[in-house]
C-alpha cells in the first residue's frame, strides 16, 4: 500500500498493515489502494495471467488454468485485461514464468477485488498436491533458439559499474531485476522498465543499442523483449522517465 503523494517499498516489512487496517486508510482517502505481500510463510501461490481477457471471454490458457484450480480465488489484474489466481500451496522450485504467466511466490501483487465470474469462493481448498502437478507437467522445454525469461545471466557486464550497481543501496533490488525476477513489479514489463532505469542511472552515457544488448544479456531476456519495437519503447519510455 501507499499513501497519496508518498510512494513507499510495499516489501519493507515496516510498511506492512492488516488488512483491516490498509482498507481503513484506503477509505478515509490515505492510500491510493491495497496489495498483498506473498512470503513462504503464508504457502500461497499467485498466477500472474497476461492479456487474456477478451471481448469474446478468457483465452484459452487462462480457461485451463481456472479449471485446474476451481476454488481459487480469482481476480481481474489493474488493467483489466489479465487475472490473479490466488492458489493455497507452496509452488514446488523451478520456472516460475512462460509466455503471459508469471507464477509469483515471492514479492508484491496488487490486490484489485474484482472477482472474476465464479472466483470468490466461500472456502478455498489447499491444492498443494495439484499445483505440484501442474507445476511439474507446464515446465518449459526451450526450443532450439527460444529466449526464455529467468534463465541464468550470462558474465556480468565489463566495466566497474555493474559491481557497485550491485553493491549500492538498492543493491539487491538491482540483482532481482538483472536475474530476471518481478522484484516486486507488478509484471514483467514494469520489471522491464525498472531495470532500464536502473541500467541508465549507472551508465547516463549508454546508446540505445549498447542499453539494448545489457538487457539481452540479462535473466530477462526473452521473446518479448527480443522483439525489437517491444525493446525500443521500453528504452524510450525509460529515457523520458528520466528526462522529467
Amino acid at each position: 500500500m501507499g499513501s497519496i503523494g508518498r510512494p513507499c517499498d510495499p516489501l519493507d516489512p515496516h510498511n506492512w498493515l492488516s488488512w483491516s487496517d490498509a482498507l481503513e486508510r484506503v477509505t478515509r482517502g490515505e492510500a491510493d489502494g491495497v496489495g498483498l505481500v506473498v512470503t513462504p510463510a503464508l504457502r500461497l501461490t499467485v498466477l500472474d495471467l497476461d492479456d487474456c481477457v477478451t471481448p469474446d471471454g478468457l483465452t484459452p490458457g487462462a480457461r485451463a488454468v481456472i479449471d485446474q484450480f476451481a476454488g481459487a480465488y480469482v481476480e481481474f489484474s489493474p488493467s483489466g485485461r489479465g487475472l490473479h489466481v490466488l492458489v493455497r500451496g507452496a509452488c514446488p522450485d523451478g520456472w516460475r514464468r512462460r509466455p503471459g504467466l508469471d507464477v509469483i511466490t515471492k514479492g508484491f501483487v496488487t490486490v484489485t477485488g474484482r472477482a472474476w465470474p465464479g472466483g470468490a469462493p466461500v472456502t478455498r481448498p489447499d491444492q498443494q498436491g495439484a499445483l505440484a502437478a501442474w507445476h511439474a507437467r507446464h515446465a518449459p522445454r526451450p526450443a532450439a533458439g527460444l529466449i526464455t525469461m529467468g534463465s541464468r545471466p550470462g558474465r556480468a557486464p565489463a566495466g566497474d559499474w555493474f559491481m557497485r550497481a550491485c553493491h549500492a543501496r538498492n543493491g539487491a533490488l538491482f540483482q532481482a531485476l538483472w536475474a530476471g525476477e518481478l522484484a516486486g513489479s507488478p509484471s514483467a514489463s514494469e520489471g522491464d522498465l525498472r531495470l532500464t532505469l536502473l541500467l541508465l542511472y549507472w551508465q547516463p552515457q549508454v546508446s540505445d543499442a549498447d542499453l539494448g544488448a545489457l538487457l539481452l544479456s540479462s535473466g530477462r531476456a526473452r521473446t518479448k523483449l527480443a522483439d525489437p519495437n517491444y525493446l525500443q519503447r521500453t528504452i524510450a519510455a525509460a529515457r523520458r522517465h528520466r528526462a522529467s
